[in-house]
């Protein structure tokens, strides 16, 4: 028997004009219930654990792989999440919001690319350095 799953593109990549860092990030929403189901199917796929320091616990699972498309090969984070968790609402609004503005974009890019160039390389650190703006993008500030 199958899981029952949505996916959505979220993340730079899903963002028109949005300087990314080569990963279509993914929210694969799963029913209350169905974790264990869920992170079976996408590892099925071939997709592995994110295996980083301070990564994402089974509990709020990211998972990684590729894909080719006609020869092009994409890097993927599945980030699997319940249905109904607020972080779903929070990742949308997010997005939503980015596609709207293209004055956000600017302001985004523009402080990813300061956060690389100060030499910041872990993921976690990266995210924490971006975390004031987007709780002012979506609101929770």
């Amino acid at each position: 028997m199958g899981v029952d799953i949505d996916v959505e593109h979220i993340g730079s990549s899903a963002i028109p004009g949005c300087a990314g860092k080569g990963v279509i990030d993914l929210m694969v929403l799963y029913r209350p219930g169905d974790l264990d189901r869920a992170k079976g199917a996408i590892d099925s796929l071939g997709f592995e654990p994110y295996a980083a320091p301070g990564a994402w616990g089974e509990d709020r699972p990211v998972r990684v792989g590729t894909i080719d498309r006609d020869g092009t090969m994409y890097r993927l984070h599945a980030h699997i999440i319940a249905a109904n968790d607020p972080e779903v609402v929070t990742q949308r609004r997010f997005r939503d919001r980015l596609v709207a503005d293209p004055g956000l974009v600017g302001t985004y890019a523009r402080m990813k690319r300061d956060i690389l160039a100060a030499g910041v390389a872990n993921g976690q650190a990266y995210n924490r350095r971006k975390a004031d703006f987007i709780r002012s993008v979506i609101g929770d500030r």
